[in-house]
């Protein structure tokens, strides 16, 4: 179900899988914003979000001291600068394989650049046009959930792409900035 205008949103269904192997997930300190790294079990690399660009030194300190070359899924929330601000980098120093972005367009330069470095990248890139809410096929064993993303919202933070990981019985709740209007749409439906 897809209602541009008012939000994008999936109802979450219980699917069993078989957690035979460790999912990680890394909550990066990047001091004000959001950096999160997930190496699932199946070898996917998904980096959302990287902090501001003064944190970009931090965030490849760790990628490099987990050898990590390829970034098979990058997601940029929404386009403020202390969530997307390193992901310029990330494009220049890694090969991203492709990127998700909320589509919410934020006049700035910060976001300008960044749209223009995944052009020059070259891998696929969605937005709230080409995707509705629902399963991802990122990981063979790990589902993702995308709740909400809304591009036309009045607000970036509620442009924000929500998901939903689930492994096993494990579940994480990733919600970019989202606000309390789009937390209130969404708990009733879960």
């Amino acid at each position: 179900v897809n209602n541009k205008g008012e939000g994008a949103i999936a109802r979450i269904s219980a699917v069993p899988i078989d957690a035979s192997g460790n999912l990680t997930v890394y909550f990066l300190d990047v001091g004000q914003g959001d950096s999160i790294f997930i190496q699932t079990p199946d070898g996917k690399n998904i980096l959302i979000d990287s902090g501001p660009n003064s944190s970009y030194p931090t965030l490849n300190t760790f990628l490099q001291s987990k050898s990590i070359t390829i970034i098979d899924v990058m997601v940029a929330t929404h386009p403020d600068e202390d969530h997307i601000g390193g992901l310029d980098n990330v494009l220049m120093d890694y090969e991203v394989l492709c990127v998700y972005d909320s589509g919410f367009y934020k006049n700035t330069q910060i976001y300008q650049r960044f749209r223009d470095l995944v052009v020059v990248e070259g891998c696929p890139y969605y937005n709230d046009t080409d995707i509705d809410p629902g399963i991802l096929n990122w990981s063979s064993e790990v589902i993702f959930h995308l709740l909400h993303i809304n591009a036309s919202s009045p607000s970036a933070n509620d442009a924000s792409i929500v998901l939903k990981m689930s492994f096993g019985t494990v579940d994480f709740l990733l919600t970019g900035d989202a606000e309390k209007d789009v937390e209130t749409w969404m708990l009733p439906l879960y």
